[in-house]
This record gives structure tokens, sequence and C-alpha cells, in this order.
């Protein structure tokens, strides 16, 4: 998610998009955010607010209570993948590993559905992958995509962007926890995001 506002930073500044388009795929990646990170929308809803947009969106733990729709949430990330120019043939390699109890969860079996937009309709594919002794699994994974993965009847999901990725199940007193590993300080970024807007605003 960083990585992305990031560069739309980037293509702004380098005039590649104007700020109404800007203003777009910062509404769109919004959503996306609030898919997993509340907190984050708040930061770039008040990004918008800055660059003279707001945007409300309502908030809860699921998908399915706030009324996004898998087929919504998948036609949000198509549109992100055509300014970032991802083309739907391009992968990246999710490195996924499984804990239990803190320890390496080996010969795990992982449920994984791959939730992708196509030229007609949101298509669905699940496979299953088996942790090996490290309790490590990959696989291949399109471009902004959602990837559903499931463990012992636990599930969990992760919004897929253009770079490879690495995340990390824990399966504890049955719950499952994901953490993205390598976390940016978002605070940080935000507050930069903003110093920037407020500059070309002046």
């Amino acid at each position: 998610m960083v990585e992305w506002l990031y560069n739309l930073r980037d293509y702004y500044v380098e005039h590649k998009i104007d700020l109404n388009t800007l203003r777009n795929y910062l509404a769109h990646l919004s959503a996306v955010v609030a898919h997993q990170k509340p907190e984050m929308f708040k930061d770039i809803s008040d990004l918008l607010s800055i660059l003279g947009c707001n945007i409300e969106l309502r908030v809860k733990s699921s998908v399915k209570e706030r009324g996004i729709s898998e087929e919504e949430l998948a036609e949000m990330l198509k549109n992100l993948s055509v300014v970032f120019g991802a083309k739907p043939s391009e992968t990246v390699r999710a490195s996924i590993k499984v804990l239990k109890n803190g320890k390496p969860y080996k010969n795990a079996r992982v449920e994984a559905t791959i939730i992708y937009p196509s030229e007609e309709k949101v298509r669905k594919q699940t496979i299953m992958l088996t942790a090996d002794e490290q309790g490590t699994a990959t696989m291949p994974v399109p471009k902004f995509s959602i990837l559903r993965l499931s463990v012992d009847g636990h599930t969990e999901e992760v919004v897929i962007a253009n770079r490879n990725v690495e995340v990390e199940l824990r399966v504890e007193k049955k719950s499952i926890i994901r953490k993205l590993l390598k976390p940016v300080a978002i605070g940080a970024m935000i507050a930069a995001l903003i110093a920037l807007a407020l500059a070309l605003l002046h």
C-alpha cells in the first residue's frame, strides 16, 4: 500500500497524471485499504481532503457487513492496475510462512484462493499447497489481486500489489494472525505525502 502511494506521488510530480486522476486513484486505493486497515483509510481520506476531495466509506469488520463485494474490490484493484501498467498475465511471488504455536508448521496444508478480475467477470482459482519442513510454501499470484489463505479452518486475506510479498501466518489458540514482513512507518509516509500535497497546492 505504501509503495502504491509513493508511485502515485511520483506519477503526479512527473506530470504523468493530473490532479483529478490522482484523486480518482487515491479514492480507489482508500477503499482497498479500508478492506484491511481502516486506520489507513482515515489517513488517505485526510490526504484527499487536502487535495480538495471528500470521501466517505462505511467501515466495519467484514466486507459483507460493509456492503463491499469481492467483485467491487476486484474492480478497484483492476482500476489501480491500469495506472501502474500491469498486464493480466503478470504475476508476483507470494512466500507463505506458516507458524503453529510460534514454531514452523511443517507439512501444513494451505488452501489458497486467488480472486482476480478478467475481461468479463471476477474469477476465482483455488489450489492446495503443502508447506515444507520449515513451514514455507510459495506460489505465483497475479498482480493486483486478492489472495485468500485458509489453514486448519481459519481464513485470512491479503491484497496483492505489484511486488513479491512475504506473508506470515500464525496459528495459535484457534485463531490466525497475518503479518506482512518488513513493515513501513505508515505515519511518516502519510506525513510526507501531506507535506507534498500542501506544497503543490500553494
